[in-house]
C-alpha cells in the first residue's frame, strides 16, 4: 500500500493491524512513496552509477545548496544538472529525485522490475489522482507482473501544483491499466 504521507500511512497500518489480527504482518506492506522509492534506491542505485552508500539531501539543505534557486528562474537548469551530479558522484539524493531515479532504474533493468513484482504482487495506490510523471512511471513498470489497484478522486487533487501532476493523471491509469 502506498501513500503520500506518513499519516495516511499510519492510519491504514492502524486499521490494518486490527482487521487483520492472525495475518503474517511480512505479507504486506504500507508505507509512503517516499520510503518506498528510498527503498528501492538503497537496493540498487548503484547500477545507474553512483555510489554503494547513498544518503539524503535534507529540503533545507538543498534549498541553501541552491541558494534559493526556484524551478524556471535562471540558475534551474544548472542546479538540475549539480544535484544529478551529486548523486552520481557523492551518493547524495534530493527528495524530489527519488521517483525520477527510482523510474530510470526500473526502466533499465528488467530482473529488479521483475523482483520487486514478485516482492509486491498487489500494489495499492492511495491518492492516484496525485501522482507525478515519475511516481506514475514507477508503478506502472511494476504493473507489468503486479495488480495495480488505484484509489483516486480527481476532484480532490492536492498536488496538482507540482510539475508532472495533472488532472489527466485518472484517464491515463485507465488508458494504461485498462480496469
Amino acid at each position: 500500500f502506498l501513500s503520500f504521507s506518513r499519516a495516511a500511512v499510519a492510519r491504514v497500518a492502524d486499521a490494518a493491524s486490527s482487521e487483520l489480527e492472525g495475518v503474517d504482518s511480512k505479507a504486506f506492506t504500507i508505507q509512503t512513496f517516499h520510503s518506498f522509492f528510498w527503498q528501492i534506491l538503497q537496493s540498487h542505485g548503484y547500477l545507474l552509477g553512483c555510489p554503494r552508500s547513498l544518503s539524503i539531501i535534507p529540503s533545507h539543505e538543498e534549498a541553501a545548496m541552491r541558494g534559493g534557486i526556484k524551478e524556471d528562474e535562471e540558475g534551474w537548469e544548472e542546479w538540475k544538472k549539480r544535484r544529478y551530479d551529486l548523486f552520481l558522484t557523492e551518493g547524495k539524493v534530493c527528495f524530489d529525485l527519488f521517483a525520477p531515479l527510482t523510474a530510470d532504474l526500473l526502466r533499465q533493468c528488467q530482473r529488479i522490475r521483475s523482483r520487486y513484482s514478485q516482492r509486491y504482487p498487489q500494489i495499492i495506490l492511495d491518492e492516484a489522482q496525485d501522482t507525478s510523471d515519475a511516481q506514475w512511471e514507477v508503478v506502472n513498470l511494476l504493473s507489468e507482473r503486479s495488480q495495480v489497484v488505484c484509489l483516486a478522486d480527481p476532484d480532490q487533487m492536492i498536488y496538482g501544483h507540482l510539475p508532472g501532476v495533472t488532472p489527466q493523471r485518472v484517464p491515463l491509469i485507465r488508458k494504461a491499466l485498462e480496469p
